[in-house]
């Protein structure tokens, strides 16, 4: 039980209310979070939920193939469809230098479906996982049971299965990095407990931690503890400085981050000019589902092709709703996220038109004018800043919208602007970002100094900036 024991440690160093980090440390700032809807609650159906997620990724475990692999110099997880966009061209890049690596996911098939460019495992589980996750669960549990419920009754009552959630992803990967023995562990997430709790583990096996930015960040993220952050660009790095104390006060992680400004990391390339392109129209679950339907009637009605695309993680209510409604409406193409690629979905629109979405920057990159348009009133009007540094243009109303939409000439966004959230844009690297990172990770790897990597006089700059 050694294992079992080396996990007590962690979870003394990094508990569960930091590894949970949005529901432990900033679920009053989270609206969707705090206001969101639970069907079952109470600390027994919760408990019920993290066993039902424990047993079933087992069963997927059982049910996928496994590449068997020994050693490997560098270990990817991604749990999220967007997060594994991030990781692939970096990926790719690593396998075509001969590089040892794995690439893992908790939902390896429906990463495998539009994405043809590296193939993930489905996240191996074995039952020694669940034998450990459980006895974490007993010795543990009731105490998180108290500190919760004396913090806040709805972190037990709604969210108590996502705090326990640690217990088995800690079980998983301190098996799998003990026995791959990576020099790094790679996630595009720093804030979600897979994530979380793999980079834990890394640090306690003394394994090299890796942070790629995957989407726009925002204030309430947790301060950067990784060994080595690959952010999209100065934006990213000024929102990181005000979260430096967004730490558990409990937490023993407090390492100082070296930070290379990389661009954003998603396969992208610039679209044609091809005539009659359509309209974009991205939604995720913050938008209102029927402001969504009342602008697609409102702009199919004037005769629009609008392209629809909803949220890898969109409820599935949602998506059965929108097909039942749009599928045979010949002005309505629906985007399926894990059917069509960002980059394919992007090659298709003269513009697109989005909320409170890191798919603005997406859409600046390749040349498809961003416009930002709330369907209903935010608590925070343009979160991540795109339209006050340039990044997208406003539509104040529908009116607004119409008339920009009818210009047959569309707003050009200036080259700093967009270089302010993707540094890599409008240089020699852009489109290869995969490849600065890969190659940045195996200098790395061999023991390079960082701060002399490319001779790039930008990294060094990055370097004063930290203070390192």
């Amino acid at each position: 039980m050694s294992r079992f024991s080396e996990i007590n440690k962690i979870i003394k160093k990094e508990p569960e209310e930091g590894l949970a980090y949005l529901h432990g440390q900033q679920l009053n700032r989270l609206k969707h979070l705090k206001d969101g809807k639970q069907r079952l609650t109470g600390v027994f159906f919760r408990s019920l939920a993290f066993f039902y997620h424990v047993f079933r990724l087992f069963y997927f475990s059982l049910a996928g193939s496994i590449k068997k692999q020994s050693k490997v110099d560098y270990y990817f997880y991604a749990g999220s469809e967007n997060q594994a966009n991030s990781l692939i061209g970096t990926a790719k890049s690593l396998n075509e230098r001969k590089a040892a690596l794995r690439t893992d996911s908790n939902i390896a098939s429906k990463l495998n479906g539009a994405n043809e460019v590296i193939e993930f495992n489905q996240l191996s589980v074995r039952v020694s996982d669940l034998v450990i996750s459980v006895l974490l669960f007993l010795t543990h549990a009731p105490r998180l049971y108290v500190r919760l419920k004396n913090s806040d009754a709805d972190k037990v009552s709604r969210f108590f299965n996502t705090f326990c959630l640690s217990y088995f992803y800690l079980s998983v990967f301190y098996r799998l990095l003990d026995k791959y023995k990576p020099s790094y562990a790679i996630v595009a997430n720093d804030h979600n407990v897979d994530c979380r709790s793999l980079i834990a583990v890394a640090k306690h096996l003394s394994i090299g931690t890796v942070y790629m930015q995957h989407a726009s960040v925002s204030d309430v993220f947790p301060a950067l503890t990784v060994d080595f952050a690959f952010l999209d660009g100065e934006s990213a790095l000024n929102t990181y400085r005000n979260c430096k104390n967004n730490l558990p006060s409990t937490s023993t992680n407090r390492d100082i981050t070296k930070v290379f400004l990389s661009g954003q990391k998603k396969i992208l390339c610039l679209s044609g000019k091809a005539m009659n392109k359509k309209v974009g129209l991205a939604v995720n679950m913050l938008d209102d589902l029927q402001d969504v339907v009342a602008l697609v009637n409102r702009l199919t009605g004037q005769n629009k092709l609008i392209s629809l695309r909803w949220h890898p993680r969109q409820k599935i209510s949602d998506v059965i709703h929108l097909k039942e409604l749009y599928q045979n409406n010949p002005y309505v193409f629906l985007s399926d996220p894990r059917q069509q690629t960002i980059n394919d979905y992007l090659a298709e629109l003269d513009c697109l038109i989005s909320g409170n979405s890191s798919i603005h920057l997406e859409a600046a990159v390749v040349g498809v004018t961003p416009i930002y348009y709330e369907f209903q009133s935010s608590a925070i009007e343009d979160y991540y800043g795109y339209v006050k540094n340039g990044i997208a243009v406003k539509a104040e109303s529908y009116q607004c919208l119409t008339k920009l939409l009818a210009t047959e000439k569309k707003p050009t966004l200036s080259v700093k602007s967009i270089q302010y959230y993707s540094a890599t844009y409008g240089t020699e690297w852009y489109g290869k970002e995969g490849d600065l990172v890969a190659e940045t990770l195996m200098r790395l790897n061999a023991g390079e100094e960082w701060k002399s990597f490319f001779g790039a006089e930008s990294v060094n700059k990055i370097a004063d900036k930290l203070g390192h």
